[in-house]
Order: C-alpha cells, then structure tokens, then sequence
C-alpha cells in the first residue's frame, strides 16, 4: 500500500513528489493546492452548517447554551421574576471571508418573561472585525455595543428612548422593529459606568433609501411561536438582506450596501446575541443552515499521477 506525506500552502500551483511503497518501487505523484482566496468560484471552500455540526464551528458564552438534539440555541434563559442581569452570545470560532457569499437560515422564538409583560432587549445579528471572543456591552448594546466597525441586522424589543455611550443611539421608533445597523462612533451619548468595553462606538439603525426599521407586534412574540428568519450577503456586491415571517404570515424584509463596512475588513466574524434584565425573556434561535467560507481555506487534492485519479486523501484545511 502506498502512503503519502502531504506538504501543502496557501498559493495556487502544483507540487510533484515521490512515495515509496511497500513493494520498494516508487510512484510519483502531483499535489495540487488550489488558494480559496485565488478562486472565489470554487465551491470547495464553501462550509455547510446545520443542527449536527454546529458545535463544531460555533462557541457559546455567558448565559448561552446549545441543545445539539434540537438544534436550538438557547440565548438567554428567563430569569423572571428575580430581573437579574442575563446575556448570552454564540459566535463564529473563526472569521469568515467577506468577498464570498454568506446564508443563515433559522427560526427565532422569544418567550416572554413576567407573566408574559417583558420581551429581553432583544436580538442582534452582528458582523465583526477582530477578536471573535470579544463580547459588547450589554443592555440596548445587546452584546455588540463599543465594537468598532460591527454592523448586521437586529430585532430590538426594548425601547431605550435614551442613548448611552458604548451602548446604543436612542431608538429611532417604538420597540418591537427589525433593522440594520451599524456602530458608529457616538461621543454625545449618556454616559455608563458599567461597561465592559469602554468606547464611544454604538449600534445606530439605518434609515435611508435603501432600508429602515420596521415595526413588529409583541403579540407576534410568545411561546411556541417560531418566527422563520434569513440573512443573506452577496460577496460580490456587498449587499446584505433580511427576512422575517410571522405567524400570521406578515413578512419583513431588507436589502442594504456595506461595502463600505467591509473595505478593509474582509476577514469578519459572526456572533449572534441577546440579553436582558428589567426586561426578561427566553430567546431561542433554531437553527437551519448555515453557508459561509472560511478565510484562509486551502483545498489540498491529492492526485495519481498516472491514473489522473484523485487519492482518497483530498481534504480542506482551514486557516484563520
């Protein structure tokens, strides 16, 4: 049986080497080592999530949990009546490339807490540049808050007519809405004692002629009530949309350029987060699928140089 060293590297082109079998005779072979960021065509790259491997590329942290069975992501627990604070995050382990295309399909469920009175702040969809461990500030910041250059979608279900620094921008219409945003930097905003990351940078919604925020129902949020849910980005236009559907089958939806937000920043993570604390609730985000592509991926295929066959060995490597 012939067995095989593999030497590979990010770059595009061909490797040639020898293996020596057990026969004592040698067979040349040929490593091609195909760059993801050199094809942005090639589908190879491309890594498909679901319920089953989720873990594998996803983290929680805070009051987050994930039930694998289910393949639910428990944000925020409900910790009603006590109100003591509570945030939760799932985040990418690793970041991925802006200039491919990214899909998200899902289900989001809040439980109300209080008897059913109190929706958490609620929750952010949020692409960011740096440390994919970093947590935001919490209450409006709903765990993206103080992050430089952070932007994506949110379901606001807290209305915060004030805006705080490192936070949020006070809340352009009533709570519940579903928005895009964007952190910009914000140094007139109340001040906070209790943030984690000390930054006049806050979550702002959009409202221009692409895009605004749209107002919801709180009646559309309540047990049992799963609210289909899709993000979508082209990586070639930089455009990213929205979709929500409720149960009675309003639907939602958003398209907006960040293209500015990703120049420069083409290696960006996901986190997803909630939290709360006056206001309770249980936020659930079921998940579907996920698509993204890896920054950094390198597909290594192994081939027979005679045969022109590819070895068993082929195998993705990722970066980053």
């Amino acid at each position: 049986m012939n067995k095989a060293v593999a030497i590979f590297g990010l770059g595009v082109g061909l490797l040639s080497f020898s293996v020596w079998g057990d026969n004592g005779h040698s067979q040349d072979f040929e490593l091609g080592v195909v760059s993801a960021q050199a094809d942005a065509a090639n589908s190879g790259t491309t890594i498909a999530i679901n319920k089953d491997n989720f873990s594998t590329y996803f983290q929680e942290s805070g009051d987050a949990s994930y039930d694998q069975q289910n393949g639910v992501v428990n944000l925020i627990p409900d910790k009603s009546p006590n109100g003591v604070p509570v945030a939760g995050m799932t985040y990418l382990s690793g970041n991925m490339d802006m200039n491919k295309s990214f899909h998200l399909a899902g289900e989001i469920e809040i439980q109300p807490g209080f008897s059913g009175s109190t929706y958490s702040d609620g929750i952010v969809f949020a692409f960011r540049p740096g440390d994919p461990t970093q947590v935001g500030n919490p209450g409006a910041g709903i765990g993206v808050g103080g992050i430089k250059g952070a932007f994506g979608v949110v379901i606001d279900t807290y209305y915060n007519g004030v805006g705080e620094i490192g936070r949020s921008q006070s809340d352009p219409i009533v709570s519940p809405y579903i928005s895009f945003f964007k952190n910009l930097s914000s140094p007139g905003l109340s001040s906070v004692s209790s943030n984690i990351i000390h930054s006049s940078y806050a979550k702002a919604m959009i409202d221009d002629r692409e895009s605004h925020p749209q107002g919801l129902r709180y009646g559309d949020f309540k047990k049992g009530n799963l609210l289909p849910f899709t993000i979508s980005y082209d990586g070639a236009t930089k455009q990213m949309s929205y979709s929500l559907t409720t149960v009675d089958g309003r639907h939602y939806q958003g398209t907006h350029d960040f293209s500015q937000e990703v120049s420069g920043n083409t290696g960006m993570n996901l986190a997803i987060s909630s939290g709360g604390e006056a206001s309770q609730a249980r936020v659930n985000l079921l998940v579907n699928s996920i698509q993204f592509s890896a920054m950094g991926v390198v597909n290594v295929d192994y081939i027979d140089e005679q045969t022109g066959t590819k070895l068993p060995e082929s195998s993705t490597l990722k970066g980053d």
